[in-house]
């Protein structure tokens, strides 16, 4: 691991450690300090270098990313104060869509509901709204992935016993073009 979050090309390589210790730091590779910008679906070499008891992680742009849409092959979950911030709720691909994601949520144990949406169990990948509780069940702005605050949150705004489908989508190009769209509604009650 780095020594510090979201570390760029060249950054010294750390430890082995203990989990707890190093889980927010890892690379970014994300094109800073290069010519020109990466996009998603950039191939890039990424090295480990070693000299004596010196190790350091760097990266090269190899290739761009070819046109079109690019396949997501990340995995979503819906985290919320109703499974305990946990990654239980995944949300599955929608039949004929390669880009839209839902899952369905509840019974809620208790009235409210608070949610982000995080992809491959990863902290550092949450999707968050700019501020906490956006109303309505249609966010006009879906934030990440990034390393969010916790108190960023959408809230379902439901019962006890109320059931929801939440629905996630994401589109990425090769120009760097990221759309999210999230929606949830209720679908029932269960006691």
């Amino acid at each position: 691991h780095p020594d510090t979050p979201a570390a760029p090309s060249g950054a010294a390589a750390h430890g082995p450690s203990a989990a707890e210790t190093c889980r927010h730091l890892r690379w970014a590779v994300d094109g800073r300090g290069a010519e020109a910008a990466l996009f998603a679906g950039a191939v890039v070499r990424l090295r480990l270098r070693v000299a004596g008891r010196w190790r350091a992680v760097e990266w090269e742009h190899i290739a761009d990313p070819q046109p079109g849409a690019l396949e997501d092959e990340g995995r979503y979950y819906v985290v919320g104060s109703f499974n305990d911030w946990s990654f239980t709720h995944e949300l599955r691909s929608v039949s004929g869509s390669s880009y839209l994601y839902e899952a369905e949520v509840g019974p809620l144990p208790w009235a409210g509901g608070d949610f982000q949406i995080v992809r491959n169990q990863d902290w550092g990948q949450t999707f968050h709204p700019a501020t906490h509780e956006e109303p309505g069940d249609h966010p006009e702005v879906v934030l990440g992935p990034s390393d969010c605050p916790e108190q960023l949150c959408w809230s379902l705004c439901g019962l006890r016993g109320d059931v929801f489908r939440v629905q996630f989508k994401r589109m990425v190009d090769p120009s760097g073009l990221d759309e999210r769209h999230l929606s949830w509604r209720r679908v029932g009650r269960r006691r």
